[in-house]
């Protein structure tokens, strides 16, 4: 039984193809165990690689080091190869002042980000439950949320070049503890879970009970058909909110976005915040986007009768402006100090720079297979001739002196020069990632290629460099 809903699940959500390789998350719980064990039985059947990664946040002395060595043993048990480390998670809450659950949380996905792409590992595989949906839906619905909020956790998502997979999301806890049971499995029992400490664990032990006892024995699985159906008109919303965003921007850079106020403010109050929440993710690079509550701030100072520019702080490090035509979400400038540590970039292959808060994605391909209107409709993206590149290329920011040979100029200028003439700002020029290959400056990200590595129709080969944000709560 459990192991046909796993199955299933996985086959509705095309979550596995042949030949994937897999990083599987194992705290040594019940659910990351019983993840292991479905994952390792359908290995054969879809030809997978496994590998499993195991995180000691440190916080609890007593027990981490023991878990550590039980997902060890389990996993020399399987033949399985294993990456397990230790981070101390009380000192990053203290750096970042987070809460205790929201540091771990940072901490632990950026181990396994940062583990998949030193494996090279393509999915990622997390142990999450129906009733885990059930807990998280509850938990939006009581603190305030929209659509997205209620669609719950999906089953599939992609984040910095790879896809998170959750098998068990339409399994219920009680399967996972059955099958366990049965097949006589040893797991973990984190003894904090059983105390209503937090939030999520009052959901769990006290409400949850009592709305199953006294209203709705099938509670977890109505959430879990109700997030299903709201995921589905979340995602035709958000491709009718992007479609407008796009013809909104007015300007679009890796530390700002413009919009048309006037356009903005013709579209539904729905449409409008869905735009301005689009807007968040795509400068933080993440899919949580704004609050309800941040969200009805910002078009409070946008919709007001005053004509007087307004300006309004936002989580996460970003700023909004207001001012008659025009609404400016952007980076405040208490930003990290500059200039940055170079990096090499991996060609081909993908490089995150966490001090850039970027990842590099680069791929060398046939001319016949790029069209250059996508660099031109998306300024994160560079194609470049790739015989007219020095190998290695590195990821700096600017120096003083730096002259630059933009596309379609005859010489070259000062990098300076060519900052001032595309308007960016003095306090933004340090901040700018540039490609370069020994002196020579490649790409001026979210700007501007060189002349010198532009295609031409002698071009047979092509290295596409693509530039993203990685997802909140996975860099810093």
């Amino acid at each position: 039984m459990f192991l046909d809903k796993v199955k299933a699940t996985i086959y509705k959500y095309r979550l596995l193809e042949r030949g994937d390789r897999v990083l599987v998350t194992v705290s040594g719980g019940a659910d990351s165990i019983s993840l292991l064990y479905a994952l390792y039985s359908l290995a054969d059947e879809y030809g997978l690689f496994l590998h499993i990664a195991h995180l000691n946040h440190l916080i609890r002395p007593d027990r981490s080091f023991a878990d550590a060595l039980f997902v060890q043993k389990i996993a020399q048990g399987l033949n399985l190869p294993y990456t397990i480390a230790a981070i101390d998670c009380l000192a990053y809450q203290k750096e970042k002042r987070l809460s205790l659950q929201t540091a771990a949380r940072e901490v632990r996905y950026r181990f396994f980000m940062q583990t998949a792409q030193n494996l090279k590992f393509n999915k990622i595989a997390l142990g999450h439950t129906a009733d885990d949906q059930a807990e998280t839906i509850l938990m939006r619905l009581l603190r305030g949320t929209g659509l997205k909020g209620l669609s719950g956790i999906l089953p599939i998502r992609e984040e910095n070049f790879f896809f998170y997979i959750r098998p068990l999301l339409e399994t219920t806890r009680q399967e996972v503890e059955d099958f366990l049971t049965q097949q006589n499995i040893s797991y973990i029992t984190d003894p904090s879970n059983l105390k209503p400490v937090y939030f999520r664990n009052k959901l769990r032990l006290e409400l949850l009970p009592e709305i199953k006892k006294g209203y709705n024995p099938n509670i977890v699985n109505t959430l879990a058909r109700l997030a299903e159906v709201l995921r589905e008109e979340e995602s035709l919303l958000e491709d009718v909110s992007q479609q407008l965003l796009s013809g909104l921007i007015l300007e679009k850079g890796p530390l700002n976005i413009i919009l048309d106020k006037p356009g903005l403010l013709e579209l539904h109050p729905a449409l409008q915040r869905r735009v301005l929440r689009q807007v968040i993710q795509e400068l933080q690079g993440g899919s949580y986007g704004l609050p309800t509550r941040h969200t009805f701030g910002l078009l409070r100072i946008i919709t007001r009768d005053n004509p007087e520019p307004a300006s309004l702080n936002l989580p996460g490090g970003l700023m909004a402006q207001s001012d008659k035509d025009r609404i400016i979400i952007r980076w405040k400038e208490s930003s990290p100090s500059y200039p940055l540590p170079e990096k090499e970039l991996e060609v081909p292959g993908s490089t995150y720079l966490p001090d850039y808060g970027l990842i590099f994605s680069t791929t060398i391909k046939p001319r016949t297979n790029i069209s250059l209107q996508e660099a031109k409709d998306n300024r994160f993206i560079a194609f470049l001739d790739y015989h007219k590149l020095n190998l290695p290329l590195i990821i700096r920011t600017r120096d003083i002196g730096n002259r630059f040979w933009p596309l379609g100029l005859r010489g070259s200028k000062k990098l300076k020069e060519f900052f001032i003439d595309h308007k960016v700002r003095r306090e933004d020029r340090d901040r700018i990632p540039l490609v370069v290959s020994g002196a020579e400056i490649l790409w001026v990200v979210g700007h501007q290629i060189s002349d010198g590595a532009k295609i031409t129709p002698a071009t047979t080969t092509v290295l596409e460099i693509r530039a993203l944000k990685p997802k909140k709560g996975q860099a810093d």
